[in-house]
């Protein structure tokens, strides 16, 4: 008997024959049009073959055949939502379960649906059901884990994944499931074993890895962590999220410049990426880079976490920075207790700028604040607030403020504590302890120490102890002896001020009560993790002071960090020795001097932070002037000039009379562009010795810095006066002069730069004797250049003027400027620095011709040009209108490139101006998407720069050899300066006796990077 056509349907559609089993079904119904069997078959193949709309009509005749059918109103609501209509596919599948209670596939997927609307106890209340009937269905389990997982009941999730896992061994996507729902649970190993076998069954499950990633992370195998997310990027290179969690396991192992490369890629794929921003900021300040730091930290109000809120909203507007006279400021809180103390010191840096401070903290800190001179009024967090002006929250006082390592602001102490108690009096050294912080910090597990580590410290014998530790963690100290327990009487933390007060040293791992003993100026040793919160730094800026052992932060804190991640034995170690070394030499001030003679030893040696160390432990023995002195001068030379300052001033404090530190707080303080805080310094050591010539010619730099240059010819003539051979008051006399114009005088002292101790000189000394100015006929001379491209390219306007006393004229240069120089017809010949010299017979350097030629103002050789460009000078890209060349840059070796020097920033109004085609001079440098032709990769050299300049309409420029080589071209050049511009610019006039066609811009008073253009 042959096979029907429904038959025939039947095997096609059971082998996944979909179309060819259509058109049987459809004969199926051609014969049999009214048949409910036919028309159900019909609809379930036309749903197979994704046309649910050609399945509507069939469904719908098969029940209007048998209405009662409650397989038939389920494929109903299957269709309905493959349409796209839910609210269908939900109607059917109720009514489904209401023909048919114990029918369990619409209750599967009214729990899937309920599920993905978030309607979780309606989802569950439809699978519990299906369960009940049947506890083995795959579908029931696996979609009860997941309206499980999203209602984060995890043991529930586990379960029901489990099952769902153990039917369907292979199926990938319920043991990923599973994996997130011991995820959910904090089950890490478990979680990293179920994501483990999701690869096994699917290697290239990139969520897999992304999460497996994340499991790691939370069991600290992080090296490990490392590998997987590199893969999970592999084989998704452009997830943002897989970058930024690289970074988090970068920065726990110390790897910050590969974190910082890592957040950069995450935000150049996702630039609007809270998290990776914030964890860049995070990594910057770690590495020492505070103001970029500071300012991607700005981000953390975007960031989704128990550990960030949105910004508090207020109708007054955030301070930008800008003058509070007449203003009310309101300073709130908004992290930890720590983040409140370490950035309440911006507080009298905010008073300088206005009227009224008011500050909103957590209550337990109201006491301590309200010590602080700075601050008008403390308000608890919670109490109504008065009326303000204007707010901010502390930790985005840094940013306002441009911080820098340089800069943070370190008049410590700037808390005070109340009067409070006396602790027991003892024989012994007092020591603080703390050994863990706040279960709620995220970082908590990384920061505190288990006591049973800790305990170990005090097993040093003759020291008192006593213990700072609050909350259920000061249960510990049940287990030991000895140890005086202070948290019933430490109420808040002004109590915790009081009894730190009264202590000798504090030891804690990284909590409040480290920023408040370091707040307090109370010697702190804080015991880090190996990754440790930004704040405490992994690395100094300085290459000297890696994983540095102090903070900028807190010129009294000592740092001991863990060498591997979880290594608390080693801290404690290293503590404990410490320790025994500290009590060994408490009280002793033959040990303090032993340890600063050690300090100063090592700081001959170049030994710097091991010099530091030395004069810290002799400081927290037996506070000294010389020591606080000493430690400021090394923390100078590792250019810690904050830390410098805050020295200097606490051996002041011990020794107002101490001249040699005047002196140096003064050359800090100018490092620090406070003029008039190092002139107030150095007129005081000259009150105390008058007869320092050192200072007298500080005085007069600072006083030339501050435009008052007779004054300053003044302190470098009383130099000389004191000590006539003292070189650097000549030379500094000499630039001065040449500034105000007196260049006969000027270039003759300049000549005394030879004998200016560290004189960058430019070659070995030659044997032949020294050009006088005499008759050449018959020999030669060798010319060579000592200074700068600059320099070289203004002094060579003297080669006409030697080659007039007859004989032959070699030049030595840099190789950068051969070319250019071969255009002199003068000179004979051109060496590069560095080649063979031929033989000559007398010498000079460029800078030594002013003087024997008696240069003065009227006899300036300026017969311009003087410099000609090559023959085969590049060709400038067409343009119409003008032609203009920009310079805003000198080379960053210039020691004062910081104030000669701009960002293109600065030039941008510039460009703006219309018919103008603006090209770039600056080598070097990217000139990003500005209106700037970028001429960098053909300047080879100044020959090339010069053929460049030649076809050019006018040149505006920093001071740099650009505008020097314009000048000497004859091509118009105006050059923008600093406030205290070099002497060849000399003083108050807007063009140059070495250069007719310059046109000067001068700053009216000394702003660091800026230029004067908007003229």
């Amino acid at each position: 008997m042959p096979a029907t056509p429904r038959a025939l349907a039947g095997v096609l559609y059971r082998q996944g024959n979909f179309k060819e089993a259509e058109t049987y079904f459809a004969k199926a119904v051609g014969l049999e049009p009214n048949n409910d069997v036919n028309n159900y078959n019909m609809a379930l193949v036309k749903m197979s073959l994704q046309k649910p709309s050609d399945a509507l009509p069939y469904i719908q005749k098969a029940l209007q055949a048998k209405p009662d059918s409650a397989e038939y109103t389920f494929t109903l609501g299957q269709v309905s939502e493959m349409m796209g209509s839910k609210d269908g596919a939900i109607a059917a599948h109720i009514k489904a379960t209401l023909l048919e209670p114990g029918y369990i596939k619409p209750r599967i997927e009214l729990g899937r649906l309920y599920d993905e609307s978030g309607q979780y106890d309606k989802a569950l209340e439809q699978l519990l059901a299906a369960n009940k009937v049947d506890s083995n269905s795959l579908e029931a389990n696996n979609n009860l884990g997941s309206v499980y997982l999203h209602k984060e009941l995890y043991s529930e999730a586990i379960n029901h994944y489990r099952k769902a896992v153990s039917m369907k061994p292979n199926d990938s996507r319920m043991r990923f499931n599973l994996g997130l729902a011991f995820t959910g649970a904090k089950q890490w190993a478990d979680a990293r074993d179920a994501f483990i076998q999701v690869m096994k069954v699917d290697a290239s499950y990139w969520d897999a890895y992304y999460n497996l990633g994340n499991a790691l992370k939370d069991l600290d195998r992080y090296t490990d962590c490392v590998k997987v997310y590199q893969r999970a990027i592999e084989l998704t290179p452009h997830h943002a999220e897989a970058h930024n969690n690289l970074g988090l396991v970068l920065y726990e192992l110390g790897r910050l410049e590969e974190a910082i490369a890592v957040y950069k890629r995450a935000i150049e794929l996702r630039n609007d990426y809270p998290d990776a921003h914030l964890n860049m900021a995070l990594s910057l300040l770690a590495a020492g880079d505070l103001e970029r730091g500071f300012q991607e930290y700005e981000w953390r109000w975007r960031v989704k976490g128990k550990n960030f809120k949105p910004m508090r909203s207020f109708p007054q507007p955030l301070w930008d920075g800008s003058d509070l006279t007449g203003k009310t400021i309101l300073l709130h809180a908004e992290q930890g207790f720590g983040d409140t103390i370490q950035f309440i010191r911006y507080a009298s840096w905010v008073k300088q700028r206005g009227d009224r401070v008011i500050v909103e903290c957590q209550a337990a800190l109201v006491r301590l604040l309200q010590t602080v001179a700075a601050i008008d009024q403390v308000i608890p967090a919670g109490s109504p607030l008065p009326e303000f002006d204007v707010h901010l929250p502390l930790l985005s006082l840094p940013d306002r403020f441009h911080t820098s390592l340089q800069n943070v602001p370190r008049q410590i102490p700037y808390l005070q504590p109340p009067e409070s108690a006396p602790l027991q009096l003892t024989g012994s050294p007092k020591v603080g302890i703390v050994w863990a912080g706040s279960p709620d910090n995220a970082n908590d597990r990384q920061r505190s120490c288990p006591f049973e580590a800790f305990a170990d410290l005090l097993n040093v014998p003759g020291i008192a102890f006593f213990s700072l530790q609050k909350g259920e963690r000061s249960i510990d100290l049940q287990a030991v002896s000895g140890v005086t327990d202070l948290s019933e009487d430490l109420r808040d933390f002004a109590d915790t001020a009081g009894a730190i007060a009264q202590l000798d040293l504090v030891i804690t791992v990284d909590t409040a009560v480290s920023h408040l003993a370091g707040a307090l100026g109370k010697p702190v040793w804080v015991l880090l993790s190996f990754a440790p919160d930004w704040r405490w730094m992994r690395e100094s800026v300085t290459a000297a002071l890696r994983d540095r052992p102090d903070s900028p932060w807190y010129p009294t804190a000592r740092l001991f960090r863990q060498p591997a991640p979880g290594d608390w034995a080693s801290v404690i170690s290293q503590a404990k020795n410490a320790l025994k070394q500290w009590r060994s030499n408490w009280g002793s001030p033959q040990q303090s001097a032993d340890l600063l003679k050690l300090g100063n030893a090592l700081r001959r040696q170049g030994k710097l932070p091991e010099a530091i160390a030395a004069y810290r432990q002799s400081i927290a023995l037996f506070p000294d002037p010389i020591a606080f002195n000493n430690l400021g001068v090394t923390l100078r030379q590792v250019g810690d000039q904050a830390g410098a300052i805050d020295c200097y001033q606490q051996a002041l404090k011990l020794n107002s009379n101490y001249v040699d530190t005047r002196f140096n707080l003064g050359n800090a303080l100018k490092d620090q562009d406070d003029l008039t805080g190092a002139i107030a310094q150095y007129r005081l050591a000259i009150a105390l010795k008058p007869n320092q010539p050192n200072v007298w010619v500080n005085l007069g730099n600072t006083l030339k810095a501050q435009g008052k240059l007779a004054e300053a010819i003044d302190c470098y003539r009383q130099g000389v006066a004191i000590d006539p051979h003292h070189a650097s008051a000549h030379n500094n006399l000499g630039q001065a002069l040449l500034q105000a114009g007196d260049w006969r005088e000027g270039f003759a002292e300049n000549e005394w730069r030879w004998h200016v101790e560290n004189y960058a000189w430019p070659r070995p000394p030659l044997p032949q004797p020294r050009w006088d100015g005499s008759d050449l006929t018959g020999k030669t001379i060798l010319l060579y250049a000592e200074q700068g491209f600059g320099d070289t390219i203004q002094f060579i306007r003297y080669a006409p003027l030697v080659a007039a006393k007859g004989g032959r004229m070699i030049v030595e240069c840099q190789p950068p400027l051969v070319r250019l120089l071969q255009t002199v017809a003068a000179i004979d010949r051109v060496i590069p620095r560095g080649e063979p010299l031929p033989e000559f017979d007398f010498q000079i350097p460029l800078l030594s011709l002013p003087n024997r030629f008696t240069t003065s103002i009227e006899t300036t050789p300026t017969e311009i040009p003087y410099l000609q460009p090559p023959a085969d000078s590049i060709a400038l890209p067409k343009s119409t209108g003008l032609k203009v060349g920009i310079a805003w840059a000198g080379s960053p070796t210039n020691r004062g490139d910081r104030y000669r020097s701009c960002g293109i920033d600065r030039f941008l109004p510039l460009l703006e101006i219309p018919g103008i085609t603006f090209y770039s001079l600056q080598k070097g440098a990217e000139v990003g998407d500005h209106r700037i032709i970028n001429l960098d990769s053909q300047l080879g050299d100044f020959a090339d720069t010069a053929g460049a300049i030649a076809q050019l309409d006018l040149v505006i420029t920093v001071d740099t050899a650009v505008a020097h080589l314009a000048g000497a071209l004859g091509k118009p050049v105006w050059v923008v300066l600093c406030f205290d511009a070099d002497w060849r610019w000399m003083r108050d006039r807007p063009d140059s006796p070495w250069y007719p066609t310059a046109r000067l811009f001068r700053q009216s008073v000394a702003v660091i990077g800026e230029v004067c253009l908007r003229r």
